[in-house]
């Protein structure tokens, strides 16, 4: 029903992907397809829903990763990262034939004249993309008797041309629909065993047990939103023959009321909290009517368990329920209990004879010890002095076959955890394009980089650049504006800007901040006295003529850096200024300065980049500045750097240095940040699930204690810093 229920929504990805994810779907040569894969494709590639979203974006995220694995190709370091690319490119343009061909498939054409011609055509759906009969031979028995019901439920309805000979897709759907539900399978003779389904498949039946699960407000009854198309003020005018939606409600109360009588024993179960949002549920009315009928009194929802019988019982947690069942439903419960029962009589539950025949046990027992306990084990990222993976081959920047950069380094620093899961294995977040309302930061600062790139690169190149405090020309505003527009289509093509009732205003924004950069450029320039010499001056990038970077640390180890200086400038006197864009707010950076460049082990980039620009323009001599220019009216066009003086470097290489230590012995902590409200997660590697991180930052809290996270306190200081 997933697969015809497509078009419904033009083909959306959620969609999509769910119908892939729930069922044995086989592409074009016959063989399962990538799931995941095809998942993170379409992600990557922003798109949302319909076939032309589908088929442009994908070919250019198969463009875009096709030319990102030519530069990695010329890349030692990162090789393996252009075969990756080159895998994801492939991907992503399979999925884009697939779904095209898809949504050629889902039209019926002239078969949907007649339901003869639907049941053929939704046959052929069935064979194309779950196989025919001989694939079925590999499935398991049940899913075989269910694909067989389906086969002769749409054979059925190919026999209705005599009673509506003017059928439509949707009417075949819908007819299919019922035709399953009503068609649940069973084992043995009916009467006997256990029946699942909604309480109105139940009525007139005789049950000797009834159990009624999710009995909560907003699950039973659900939650009813009023039909846009006929809300219940248009549907009373039809009278009864239209039920609106407050009359469905008593249907099912109705339902649940005829089951009870028929059932000799009823049992209701209410979910007291939802774990997912951490919040508690309210008892279903229908709940409360029951308890009002059984004792005389109608309880509240707060005192629920307090005020009613002793046929009411509370399990307040699963081991209390596993601890108060008569006998353990299965093996692993089987296991639970005896380890409980052990820790109860006070027994070491690691002495447990269990353990020993269950591996799988004994390490999550493990786990959960080292993750309760306040010491920093392997579990929470030591890999240093813990257990199975001391001595595990962490790659160390220091390594002389290793590359790093600035921004890698600072990871570390922020969050070793981030560090350890972007950077040792290699695993990056993928956005939902559903849910990128606006435009990311991370999308508006690449887009004032790179216009500013370009339009500082041509001037350059004509050899145009002004004299320190001459202001920029009125073609070169034009030239500016032009770029910047031709980057925002460009970014609006590949589904990159969020949601277009947004977007409008967005781009607004952009162009109005590249322009204010012409008079603060102009203003900066007159206060240093400077003017441009180089724009993303780069060094040690794949395809970069200009090699690595070599920095000795006070300690006596190199290491060597690669990265891209968004722009250098020269003074009269030979001074170098070295210039980072910023594009958020510059609250984070009130505390820089020269008796602390690097607070926190954060903002490397203006010492780094002050001496890879030395070594790159050949004026190792020359004295340098270093200054983050907050380039748009949020950060509110204002710069923040420091001289870099030979102390200066010394403070900030000896952070670097303890940064490259903790990296390669292995002391990796989750260090989120403090709770607090915020609209999205700071760090996905902390809050994958954009839950809140009261648990992550109480574990950080109980861990920093432990000696072993020291090295990692010496760089990040205290948090209330």
């Amino acid at each position: 029903m997933a697969l015809l229920a497509l078009p419904d929504h033009d083909l959306a990805r959620r969609d999509v992907a769910a119908w892939l994810a729930g069922a044995p779907v086989r592409g074009a040569d016959n063989r399962p397809v990538p799931v995941a894969a095809w998942e993170r494709a379409a992600r990557g590639a922003g798109v949302v829903a319909g076939l032309d979203q589908w088929r442009s974006r994908l070919a250019r995220r198969a463009e875009d990763l096709e030319a990102d694995a030519e530069l990695h190709d010329r890349d030692d370091e990162n090789g393996w990262r252009a075969e990756r690319l080159r895998r994801e490119a492939t991907h992503a343009r399979d999925l884009a034939g697939f779904v095209a061909r898809l949504a050629v498939d889902l039209r019926p054409g002239s078969r949907g004249d007649s339901w003869r011609g639907l049941a053929t055509w939704c046959r052929g759906l069935v064979r194309a993309y779950l196989g025919g009969e001989g694939l079925r031979d590999r499935w398991p028995d049940d899913e075989r008797a269910a694909a067989q019901r389906i086969d002769a439920a749409i054979e059925r309805l190919g026999d209705l041309d005599a009673v509506d000979p003017n059928p439509s897709p949707a009417a075949f759907r819908r007819a299919l629909e019922l035709q399953l539900a009503d068609d649940l399978g069973r084992h043995g003779s009916f009467g006997h065993g256990v029946l699942v389904g909604s309480v109105r498949l139940a009525v007139g039946l005789e049950l000797d047990r009834v159990v009624v699960v999710g009995l909560a407000e907003g699950s039973f009854p659900a939650r009813r939103r009023d039909d846009p198309l006929l809300p219940d003020r248009v549907r009373a005018v039809a009278g009864p023959d239209l039920p609106t939606r407050a009359e469905l409600v008593h249907d099912e109360h109705r339902a649940l009321l005829a089951v009870l009588a028929a059932s000799t024993h009823t049992t209701f179960t209410f979910p007291r909290g939802d774990l997912r949002r951490r919040a508690e549920r309210a008892p279903s009315r229908w709940l409360l009517d029951t308890c009002e009928a059984a004792d005389g009194t109608r309880p509240s929802a707060e005192d629920l368990d307090r005020e009613t019988g002793d046929w009411l019982r509370e399990v307040p947690s699963f081991v209390a329920g596993l601890r108060a069942s008569s006998f353990p439903a299965h093996a692993q419960e089987y296991d639970v209990r005896a380890l409980l029962d052990r820790a109860e009589a006070g027994q070491a539950i690691t002495g447990s004879s269990i353990l020993a025949e269950r591996p799988a046990l004994a390490r999550a027992v493990a786990l959960l010890e080292g993750r309760l306990s306040d010491r920093f084990t392997r579990f929470d990222g030591n890999l240093a002095t813990d257990g199975d993976l001391r001595g595990a081959v962490i790659p160390s920047p220091a390594d002389p076959q290793e590359v790093t950069s600035a921004t890698r380094l600072e990871t570390w620093a922020g969050c070793p955890h981030a560090y350890f899961v972007r950077h040792v294995l290699r695993v990056d977040p993928v956005e939902d394009p559903e849910e990128q309302y606006r435009l990311s930061a991370l999308t508006r600062g690449s887009m004032i980089h790179a216009v500013l790139d370009r339009w500082l690169g041509a001037i350059l190149e004509a050899d145009a650049v002004p004299a320190p405090g001459v202001d920029w020309s009125e073609d070169d505003r034009i030239r500016l504006l032009d770029l910047a527009e031709a980057e925002a289509d460009r970014l609006q093509a590949r589904g990159l800007v969020g949601r277009s009732v947004y977007w409008h205003r967005d781009r607004q924004v952009v162009l109005h901040d590249l322009m204010q950069f012409s008079v603060f450029d102009r203003d900066q320039r007159a206060a240093h006295g400077t003017a441009p010499v180089a724009t993303e001056l780069s060094f040690g990038m794949p395809d970069d003529p200009v090699p690595p970077v070599t920095i000795t640390l006070p300690g006596g180890r190199d290491i060597r850096l690669r990265g891209a200086i968004d722009r250098v400038d020269r003074a009269h006197g030979g001074s170098l200024l070295v210039i980072d864009y910023k594009t958020g707010r510059s609250d984070a950076f009130a505390k820089l300065s020269a008796d602390d460049p690097v607070p926190g082990g954060t903002h490397l980039q203006l010492v780094l980049y002050a001496l890879a620009a030395r070594r790159v323009l050949d004026r190792p001599d020359a004295p340098a500045e270093g200054a983050y220019w907050f380039v748009t009216d949020r950060g509110g066009f204002t710069p923040a750097g420091y001289p870099v003086t030979p102390e200066v470097e010394q403070m900030a290489l000896t952070v670097v240095e303890r940064i490259v230590d903790g990296i390669g012995t292995g002391v990796f902590p989750l260090h989120p940040a403090r709770p607090g409200w915020r609209l999205f997660p700071d760090c996905l590697y902390c809050e994958p699930d954009g839950l809140g991180l009261a648990h992550q930052y109480a574990d950080w809290e109980r861990h920093r204690a432990d000696p072993a996270v020291a090295p990692y306190l010496d760089v990040c200081g205290d948090d209330d810093d």
